[in-house]
């Protein structure tokens, strides 16, 4: 019959159970040599050596004595007072009690952020950021348990690089653009398994730009004709039709990004961040407002809560804009000044914070605040390079963001001390460029310059991001992957291809 002693005891280990004590715990009772001496405590018992000063002698003579008493005096330090005979029934129930831990952060990590009610548009998916090109379904994907590490895959060849990033629209088509100043519309041909052109159209110049998909299956993109192009696609006659374009007065390297009221937002290198919006009557791409900054805008805008958009410049600032709608002026609700450029895009949280990366090696969470007309920084981390990527949240408030230094974080902001955390880390053996996109499963794909698109996946208890797969391309990878349904991805390398991936079961 167990002692009231030990029922005290496993009331203390389950107080620090569910707290960060735990891993602290387990991690004691699993240094190297405590788990054979607390085993060689049970060959002592089964032999009759039950005595307490029989043990002792036993764990003497194997000169291990004195790592039992230095392990005991770390588990007081932690409140936690244990016996010799009581530690083997210890690590016991901190293993048991930490597994179902772990077991609760996998499942939490499987659920995606729930976007806030102001981004839902007519009940269709918003569209209103670079990050959510991705297709509707790509998060309810069921995989198998064991997946293959290799990837099954086809492709696509362009006549010029592909650094746009491809974008899931309605019926299983990708749409994107490339360097051959082309924009296709692409599906998986379900009887040959090949990766076939539906349609295509031509602009004047190359294509940087992501597209995006929006309303009644329009297409809008930018390119370096100075244009913003809005497409119509017509599966039945493989045609993708422009429907209304807007002259800017520099190329559009900026993805647009549409918007309530079926608006669309973009930026451009002449400096400007334009608000759109089509007037079909006319056939033509209308200005709404615009919002003139002192640098080039490449970023490409993002639609958050309230009607806020936000981007970045080349003039050192990320801004927060808001349309009035009775003056129809974009007007600034605040700005954060950076040291340097930001080529990044931001990234609207669920609760309305923003993730932005600059030229100047960091990683920003800011915060708007309308009533005061600021844009507050919560938090940052330092990269050891620039950050051309773009954040993305990711499941239990995780952030996702690639570096110059060769690296992918991982990062967390901690409420208790506001700080923006490193939880994990992979070496993507050169430049990422390439914007992380978070996928079934709590999975992360990211593309780099070492011509490689990596698979991988947080270990929660470990903090280490492990790779499930990995797919190596003909050339640099700039473009950003987009997850489709079943766990397929889509992404463009600077080989001239777009390829559409799938994990596969073992």
């Amino acid at each position: 019959m167990r002692s009231t002693s030990f029922f005290l005891l496993m009331v203390v280990l389950q107080s620090f159970a569910f707290s960060d004590s735990c891993e602290d715990l387990l991690k004691v009772l699993s240094e190297p040599g405590v788990a054979s001496t607390l085993g060689r405590l049970s060959e002592f018992r089964e032999r009759g050596k039950s005595s307490g000063s029989a043990i002792q002698k036993a764990l003497h003579e194997e000169g291990i004595s004195q790592k039992l008493h230095e392990m005991q005096i770390r588990l007081s330090e932690r409140g936690v007072t244990a016996s010799i005979d009581n530690l083997e029934s210890l690590l016991r129930n901190t293993k048991r009690i930490n597994i179902e831990k772990v077991k609760n952060e996998k499942e939490k990590i499987r659920l995606p952020p729930d976007l806030p009610d102001e981004l839902v548009h007519k009940n269709t998916r918003f569209m209103g950021s670079f990050q959510n090109r991705h297709h509707l379904d790509y998060l309810k994907a069921k995989l198998p348990d064991t997946l293959s590490p290799e990837l099954k895959a086809t492709s696509f060849k362009t006549r010029n690089s592909v650094h746009s990033s491809p974008a899931w629209g309605p019926d299983g088509f990708i749409a994107v653009g490339s360097w051959d100043s082309h924009i296709y519309a692409l599906r998986l041909n379900p009887s040959s398994g090949e990766l076939e052109k539906v349609a295509g159209f031509e602009t004047g110049g190359w294509v940087d730009s992501s597209p995006a998909w929006g309303p009644d299956g329009m297409l809008a993109v930018g390119s370096r004709d100075n244009h913003v192009h809005v497409l119509k696609l017509n599966s039945k006659s493989k045609e993708l039709k422009s429907v209304a374009s807007f002259e800017t007065k520099g190329p559009v390297y900026s993805s647009p990004a549409w918007g309530p009221d079926e608006m669309l937002a973009v930026g451009s290198e002449d400096k400007h961040v334009y608000v759109l919006r089509l007037n079909f009557l006319k056939s033509q791409l209308e200005k709404v407002a615009s919002f003139e900054t002192k640098g080039s805008v490449y970023s490409s805008p993002a639609w958050g809560p309230d009607g806020m958009l936000a981007v970045g410049s080349y003039d050192n600032h990320v801004y927060v804009l808001r349309l009035n709608p009775l003056t129809k002026v974009l007007e600034k609700v605040g700005s954060f000044n950076t040291e340097t450029g930001v080529p990044s895009s931001p990234a609207w949280s669920p609760d309305g914070m923003l993730a932005v990366g600059g030229y100047d090696q960091h990683v920003y969470v800011l915060k708007p605040d309308p009533r005061n007309r600021q844009l507050e920084k919560v938090a940052s981390f330092k990269t050891g390079s620039y950050v051309l990527s773009s954040p993305a949240w990711g499941p239990d408030g995780m952030l996702a963001v690639g570096s110059y230094d060769n690296h992918v974080y991982v990062l967390r902001l901690n409420p208790k001390n506001q700080q923006l955390e490193k939880v994990a880390s992979l070496d993507g053996g050169s430049q990422v460029h390439s914007s992380p996109a978070w996928g079934p499963d709590g999975m992360l794909a990211v593309g780099s310059d070492n011509w490689n698109l990596y698979i991988v996946r947080l270990n929660p208890l470990t903090k280490v991001l492990e790779k499930v797969s990995s797919y190596s391309t003909q050339g640099r990878i700039f473009s950003s992957p987009a997850w489709g349904p079943n766990g397929t991805l889509a992404i463009g390398s600077d080989d001239g291809k777009v390829y559409h991936l799938s994990l596969e079961p073992l």
